[in-house]
């Protein structure tokens, strides 16, 4: 087997472990570590983390790295887990597809500056054409959506059944003290959570969070937890510490059960149509100077 090609089975979120399936229960969510450089991820491909993605802290919550890095991280480490990319902001610093190297599981832009849901459509669309059968987009919102000048979580997540995403991504587009579920509440961010269930949609948290989060968020149906600043010494633009996504991953290792939510309509594997929409381009406004760093 390709060390860059891997079935996803064992990865699937929420699936039902083999002692627990006569008792309905869940696995805990999986892990998403996002890297930087080659080193990093030699660093922590020997964990069993669930994903890795790469992306330039420097540039931004979803900043792009250069696509030399794609690919000599993709070609030159071996990992059981499965590939993302994060290609920045649509209205800035977006890395444009021209390219993947094969193993890429997923690619996420942020929607920072993208107000309506015409727009975002226009957009993904235009990255979905783009994209190879063994890629997929996912889905993102931002948690402190004003700051970013974009739609609210909930406006993404309906334009993501739409498209029949499979994943939406909440993070945050300003890095600081507050998280994800800082700027959301806990009553927010269930019912989001329940909704995307409900739909087919399945949720990745992200946005600052340390291990201290855990506690609130263990009964909620989570896909995965996606980490950089928790697992780095010097905040997210500092060093990756393997000691540290190894304390992430036993926090994970002993996450309660969780009682199994009604089955959820997915969206068939075969069935992934791409969406289409009108190829004009739109008017886009600009982003706003906190966020063009």
């Amino acid at each position: 087997m390709n060390p860059r090609q891997c079935s996803t089975d064992a990865f699937q979120p929420g699936a039902l472990s083999e002692g627990a399936q006569g008792l309905g229960c869940r696995q805990p969510p999986g892990l998403l570590v996002s890297i930087r450089s080659l080193e990093e991820a030699t660093v922590v491909a020997s964990l069993p983390v669930s994903i890795l993605d790469l992306k330039e802290p420097q540039r931004g919550s979803l900043g792009a790295c250069s696509s030399d890095l794609w690919w000599s991280v993709l070609e030159a480490t071996p990992f059981a887990g499965l590939w993302s990319l994060a290609l920045g902001e649509a209205l800035h610093g977006f890395a444009e597809l021209e390219e993947l190297p094969p193993g890429v599981s997923f690619v996420k832009v942020g929607p920072a500056g993208i107000d309506s849901r015409e727009h975002l459509a226009k957009f993904w669309d235009r990255i979905q054409k783009r994209l190879c059968g063994e890629t997929s987009l996912v889905a993102v919102a931002y948690a402190d959506d004003s700051a970013a000048a974009t739609m609210p979580a909930e406006e993404i997540l309906q334009l993501a059944v739409e498209f029949r995403l499979r994943y939406l991504l909440i993070d945050t587009a300003t890095k600081g003290a507050k998280t994800s579920l800082d700027w959301l509440g806990l009553p927010r961010l269930r019912t989001l959570i329940a909704n995307a269930t409900e739909q087919g949609v399945e949720v990745v948290l992200a946005g600052s969070l340390s291990r201290t989060s855990l506690p609130s968020l263990e009964d909620l149906p989570l896909a995965y937890l996606a980490v950089r600043g928790g697992v780095c010494d010097g905040g997210r633009e500092g060093t990756l510490n393997h000691l540290k996504v190894k304390e992430w991953l036993d926090a994970l290792a002993k996450w309660p059960e969780q009682t199994r939510r009604p089955e959820q309509t997915r969206w068939p594997e075969q069935d992934l149509e791409r969406r289409s929409v009108s190829d004009e381009e739109g008017k886009f406004v600009g982003l706003p100077n906190e966020l063009s760093d």
